[in-house]
């Protein structure tokens, strides 16, 4: 390591002595860490600024595995690499709430009318945000921020006649402004951009051109539509499609007058009207990597950067937590030769890699060991939504709407109330849901029932039972941020005669406890616990019933109860709803020193290319 520092002090010349006949460089690359955080594996964002002395600053956007799904905003000072300034999604001026999703996409950033504009990703529940001041680095000063009332999953600039227009991509669709973009208002025109199953989330300028990135592929937009531009089912034959595809897009890069497009079928580069697959694995005759055994075609391209001729690339299996074959690549860039790529590994780990950017002191930072966003993080359950349906007269089924909305862990619990009978099905759309418990006494019957991962959709609650039942109620609703491995834990039921059915539930902090109560006859309920919220109270047509459900906040144990409006049979079912499982978290951001052209100043594998 202190070799390393020092050749990092010679000229450009210097290292090219190191080259031997077989390709290999002997001298292992400097490798900095600058901090370890809790960072999921989803898709981040890093860029630069300055301060109004003119000092510079690296900045990385990540999500927060410790928490509720907050992204965060790291700010360092590159002169010693110390941590000056986190902002949080929380935030005011990032309009104080959290995250909606575990792994948001986050989307680039970029300068227009002299200001920073942020997009903290799709589905991530903030708008775009604006920065307003970059705070002084020499005396640590945070920087100030406010939101746009605007949402925004990815930022570009185009110049149209000579103006400079911001595009902001929300979904599939992307609109313009051609002034500071701080309000819906700023904007004008709505055109889509491919089909409305895959958001954009990445954008990158080159030559006069803005492309967006979807999953699917690479769109050139112009200020009133967008076209697909590469061909890729010739590829397909050649590398079978993954299922996880969540990175595809992201992170792509310009080169000179190319753009650069990481893909689960390859690595494209588009450039004047011409595409072309430049994947490790499409090369023909390649060789074997350095320090990496047995790469295979099926290995991806992900994020990827470039400065000058010089183009870097994460290269690894798919997928979370690798352990194995994840490696930075380098290519040099020469479009006039007969390959445009000479891939050799940078560095290659035993543990996954993510992200990837160049500052203009040719730092090559990126993420190392990031966690995976399924077992990690602080999972909070939310509820979402409450509904309720009930019978009108004798009847073998009832059924009601309800809408499922989108969010991480989803779950959906159905509680049924009733005389005698416990339902013989419950689904919700054509998914039938599992039954946790139910219990019965003297008339009333309760019964409660749990739906893992339902879709997001508005569709009917269907109870069905082997025998006409005379009166009936039925309440649900869906949460978010649910263990879907086992949503509901101690179960626990009761019954009696009184006006004061109750039940006593072993719980946690962070769980919510979920009851539902049936009760003979036309009586009132009324939900008398001080930490609970009531999410449905009614009764069925003829009065012969009363059902209610409810939830509140967990505790090591929690009492269920309601008061009734006399005395009367009844039976309570109660469980307590379990958040995320939470892992820890052990990523580091990292940077490689490069030579001012952008080349790397030490070890280079073998060619690829």
């Amino acid at each position: 390591e202190p070799i390393c520092r020092h050749f990092r002090q010679c000229p450009d010349y210097f290292f090219s002595q190191f080259d031997t006949s077989d390709g290999t460089l002997r001298l292992p690359p400097a490798v900095t860490k600058v901090a370890s955080l809790d960072i999921a594996y989803t898709p981040i964002t890093m860029w630069e600024d300055h301060d109004a002395a003119g000092l510079r600053a690296f900045y990385l956007g990540f999500r927060d595995t410790s928490s509720t799904p907050d992204i965060v905003i790291k700010k360092y000072d590159v002169r010693d690499d110390s941590l000056i300034d986190t902002e949080l999604s929380t935030d005011a001026g990032f309009g104080g709430g959290a995250a909606t999703e575990t792994a948001p996409r986050m989307g680039r950033v970029v300068s227009f009318e002299g200001k920073t504009f942020f997009a903290p990703g799709e589905e991530s529940g903030s708008n775009h945000i604006q920065k307003i001041t970059v705070g002084d680095i020499a005396t640590p000063t945070a920087d100030t921020y406010t939101e746009g009332d605007h949402f925004s999953s990815s930022h570009a600039v185009i110049e149209e006649d000579g103006v400079a227009k911001f595009i902001s991509c929300d979904g599939h669709e992307f609109r313009t402004a051609a002034t500071t973009p701080e309000t819906d208002a700023n904007f004008s025109g709505l055109f889509e951009v491919g089909d409305s199953g895959s958001p954009i989330f990445w954008s990158v300028e080159s030559g006069g051109f803005v492309y967006a990135c979807k999953s699917d592929n690479l769109y050139e937009l112009d200020p009133t539509s967008a076209r697909p531009l590469l061909d890729m089912r010739a590829e397909r034959k050649n590398k079978v499609f993954q299922t996880y595809d969540d990175f595809d897009g992201h992170m792509a890069a310009t080169v000179g007058a190319a753009v650069l497009y990481p893909h689960r079928s390859g690595f494209w580069r588009y450039r004047s009207g011409r595409s072309l697959n430049l994947s490790i694995d499409n090369i023909p005759g390649y060789r074997a990597a350095a320090g990496v055994d047995d790469v295979l075609i099926g290995l991806r391209h992900y994020a990827t950067d470039a400065v000058g001729q010089w183009v870097y690339a994460i290269y690894k299996p798919p997928g979370f937590a690798n352990t194995t074959n994840c490696n930075i690549m380098s290519a040099f860039y020469d479009p006039g030769s007969a390959r445009e790529l000479t891939w050799r590994t940078l560095i290659s780990r035993t543990e996954d890699l993510l992200g990837l950017k160049i500052d203009s002191d040719k730092r090559l930072w990126f993420v190392q060991n990031p966690n995976d966003p399924a077992v990690s993080g602080a999972g909070t359950v939310t509820f979402v939504s409450a509904s309720s349906g009930s019978s009108s007269g004798t009847t073998t089924s009832i059924s009601w709407s309800h809408t499922v909305a989108s969010g991480t862990d989803r779950v959906l619990r159905v509680a049924v109330s009733s005389l005698s009978h416990t339902p013989a099905s419950v689904r919700f759309g054509g998914r039938f849901l599992s039954l946790v418990k139910t219990v019965g006494a003297g008339g009333a019957r309760a019964s409660l029932w749990v739906l893992t991962a339902p879709a997001v959709r508005t569709t009917n609650i269907t109870v069905v039972w082997d025998a006409a039942q005379s009166a009936a109620v039925g309440g649900a609703d869906n949460w978010t941020g649910v263990d879907q491995s086992q949503p509901l834990r101690n179960a626990t039921s009761a019954t009696g005669t009184s006006a004061s059915p109750s039940v006593i539930v072993t719980s946690a902090v962070g769980d919510e406890v979920l009851d539902v109560v049936s009760a003979v006859g036309n009586v009132s309920a009324t939900d008398d616990s001080g930490d609970s919220t009531e999410r449905w109270n009614a009764t069925d047509s003829t009065s012969g019933v009363r059902g209610a459900g409810s939830s509140e906040t967990g505790a090591s144990s929690v009492t269920a109860s309601w008061t009734l409006g006399s005395s009367v049979a009844w039976a309570i079912v109660a469980a307590s709803l379990q958040p995320t499982v939470v892992g820890a978290a052990t990523a580091d951001l990292n940077y490689i020193q490069l030579n001012n052209n952008g080349s790397p100043r030490t070890i280079l594998g073998r060619d690829r290319g």
